[in-house]
């Protein structure tokens, strides 16, 4: 008769029923060492398709790091894991530009360069999937290729920032002579090997700081260029915009104090009994922005021609190509200039004419070449180049937007559409910015001045335009890869 199977129609001894359990315990040790297999299998084949990053660089300071919707600029060698190269920044001349995390680049690029400091070099292996796929790049990248890139970063930037921001700052008390300090050799000019020296001694013993998110050897070489300004390699005395002791342009030094301090009252009390008000000053040309006015305890750069009152020319700032640089108020200049250069704007024109009393008065002044006759009225038209409160650090900001920043500069400025932008059209476009009270020109300087330190701040390779990828403002990236 068929019925219900029991335990009991297939009795097991205590034996065979430990036996049964042993065998149900090494079917599940089987089993759970299969899945660990697989499991290391899957994660080993995960690892190998993700991206490999090795950091061959570090900078000695490497604080400012990037971010997603962080502006960068890097260099890049690119080749295959067998090292044939297929593309490089470097033979091009100019570096990649983007926003990170905008998917501009492509996947592995965007994961890679997250947390880089301006200088920092990594090797960087994208897998196919992360990369090109398999479609890759006709005729240069085939399917499925995994590429193995060899970065530099350039520049870090928060383009919540203004750029370019100021290069360098003082920590706690500024130098006093930091042309003295720099010129190691004493012969009244500043190589680049001495700036550069200099300025790694500031920040190595905590007194001063570079402007982080960019390559200290790049913000080196942009204070020297802005700063020699005839590009003859060295930075003279008169060129140097740093804290420098100047010397006596008309007085000269005493070597006693006794001296000094009497002469000083006797200037002091001389002030007192003359009329300031006998300097005949004629603004000849005020520019349309003249707000930054100078004052005494300020920094002063200007240049001049000389000439007595029958138009004869005794002297010319012109001639030697160095402006005059000094502070107002400080008794550096003759009486009549100190009283003739108060309230000017940068790229303001002035004709300034000084009485005997407030210029040489009786005595005779040696000049590099001939003398200024006792008792001589001078004439000075004047053009001032800067004005510069010496509380604010320099360089610092030269140009911003007021209002709503324009989100495609680059094409604004480049009126031809050739996509490149000549000075011309970066001029234009600044002082269009300018006039509609979009932007604004740093106050203190001449405005010309300004567009050509941009301009050639930009102008990295030194061809006269500003291309796309050199473009530092605002610009609209079209969606594109590594290529």
């Amino acid at each position: 008769m068929q019925g219900k199977l029991t335990q009991s129609d297939f009795p097991l001894s205590r034996t065979d029923s430990h036996l049964f359990s042993l065998h149900q315990t090494s079917l599940k040790m089987v089993f759970m060492a299969a899945i660990l297999a697989a499991v290391v299998q899957v994660l080993a084949g995960l690892s190998a398709e993700e991206v490999q990053v090795e950091v061959t660089f570090t900078p000695v300071r490497c604080n400012f790091k990037s971010e997603d919707g962080f502006f960068l600029r890097y260099h890049y060698n690119g080749t295959f894991p067998d090292g044939k190269k297929f593309d490089s920044s470097h033979d091009r001349g100019n570096t990649f530009d983007f926003t990170l995390g905008k998917g501009e680049v492509i996947k592995g690029m965007d994961q890679a360069l997250r947390g880089m400091c301006a200088g920092e070099k990594r090797k960087i292996t994208i897998p196919p999937h992360l990369a090109y796929g398999d479609s890759g790049v006709d005729g240069v990248i085939p399917s499925g290729a995994t590429l193995v890139f060899d970065v530099e970063m350039v520049e870090v930037r928060d383009p919540t920032e203004e750029v370019p921001n100021v290069l360098f700052w003082w920590l706690g008390e500024t130098p006093t002579d930091a042309f003295g300090d720099m010129d190691s050799n004493k012969d009244k000019i500043v190589t680049k090997d001495e700036f550069t020296k200099y300025c790694y001694e500031q920040v190595s013993e905590e007194k001063g700081k570079f402007l982080p998110g960019r390559r200290e050897v790049d913000l080196i070489e942009d204070m020297f260029h802005f700063q020699d300004q005839d590009a003859d390699g060295v930075i003279s005395f008169a060129e140097f915009s740093g804290p420098k002791d100047h010397d006596e342009l008309y007085f000269p030094k005493m070597v006693s104090s006794v001296v000094i301090l009497a002469v000083s009252l006797q200037i002091f009390a001389a002030l007192a009994e003359e009329d300031l008000g006998d300097v005949a000053i004629e603004v000849t040309f005020k520019p349309k922005r003249c707000i930054f006015l100078s004052r005494e305890g300020y920094f002063l750069r200007y240049h001049y021609n000389g000439t007595y009152p029958d138009g004869t020319k005794f002297d010319s700032s012109h001639e030697t190509d160095e402006t005059v640089d000094f502070v107002l108020g400080r008794g550096e200049v003759i009486k009549g200039m100190e009283t003739g250069l108060r309230g000017m704007c940068a790229g303001e024109r002035r004709k300034i004419t000084v009485p005997p009393h407030l210029a040489y008065g009786d005595k005779r002044e040696e000049l590099l070449e001939g003398s200024i006759p006792p008792g001589s009225t001078l004439v000075f038209e004047v053009e001032l180049i800067e004005v510069l409160d010496p509380m604010d650090d320099l360089p610092k900001n030269l140009f911003w937007w007021v209002g709503e920043t324009p989100t495609n500069s680059f094409g604004d400025s480049d009126a031809n559409r050739d996509k490149k932008i000549s000075k011309e059209e970066f001029a234009n476009y600044c002082h269009m910015m300018a006039d509609s009270d979009k932007g604004v020109f740093l106050p203190g300087r001449r405005e010309q001045d300004l567009i050509d330190d941009m301009f050639s701040f930009q102008d990295r390779n030194r061809d006269g335009f500003i291309s796309f990828h050199e473009f530092a403002g605002p610009k609209i990236h079209e969606k594109h890869d590594e290529l």
